[in-house]
């Protein structure tokens, strides 16, 4: 589940602090993460909004839940359940406490907190770890599954749509990606950057999500290129 959105679980009532954690994986030298889909998964007034980070790299994570009780999940748990979501079923983990040794990045923001980590897969108990692809797998579609899916299921799996794409790269190489994104970050023109930002991720990287104006200057002004650029 993303930042800033209202979220596929969100029930009424008073606003209260979301606590939310997010991870990238590492698995035998190569570094896994999604990319974020251009339209978020839920409706609002009949449409689907763009996504906060549409088109950007992005962490696995979200907000953790709480429970009947009014328990809310540990770390792990919602980490592994967030995977599970956004990989469509393809990456499942268990995550021991242990396997959260590598905390990125601490913030706390409007009494929001946010908490960043690169969890190694060999500390982690792998259920399944489907990969199709080189660099990029393709994620299905929230418009593929609504032809031959019932409306009910993808209402209640809208969180399987959050991302587009799921990236790997050898985890030397990612940091001179993060790199070449931060040394964009400064281009004046928003539309200027947008189009070398989406040009360097299609033609280097076979990401062809698409990005947008908003998605980019929301990434560059984002915990998560923070978190990205410590990995």
């Amino acid at each position: 589940m993303r930042m800033d959105k209202v979220g596929c679980r969100r029930g009424a009532g008073p606003k209260r602090p979301k606590h939310k954690v997010y991870c990238v994986l590492a698995k035998e030298g190569f570094v896994y993460f999604p990319i974020a889909a251009v339209r978020a998964p839920y409706m609002i007034k009949g449409s689907r909004p763009e996504s906060y980070l549409a088109g950007m790299p992005n962490f696995f994570g979200g907000n953790k839940n709480m429970d009947e009780r009014g328990r809310e999940e540990d770390d792990c748990t919602a980490l592994a359940r967030e995977i599970a979501e956004e990989s469509q079923g393809n990456i499942q983990v268990q995550i021991p406490g242990e396997a959260l040794v590598e905390l990125l990045r601490r913030d706390q923001e409007d009494g929001n907190t946010y908490r960043f980590y690169l969890v190694r897969t060999e500390n982690c108990h792998v259920h399944k770890f489907n990969w199709q692809g080189d660099t990029a797998f393709v994620l299905r579609t929230y418009e593929e599954d609504l032809e031959n899916k019932p409306e009910d299921y993808i209402r209640r799996n809208q969180c399987r749509y959050e991302d587009s794409f799921l990236v790997r790269m050898e985890e030397a190489h990612f940091r001179g990606f993060v790199q070449s994104l931060l040394a964009l970050r400064n281009t004046a023109d928003p539309e200027a950057r947008k189009v070398q930002v989406e040009s360097m991720l299609q033609n280097e990287y076979h990401i062809l999500g698409g990005t947008t104006i908003t998605g980019v200057n929301n990434w560059y002004n984002s915990h998560t290129v923070e978190a990205f650029s410590v990995i």
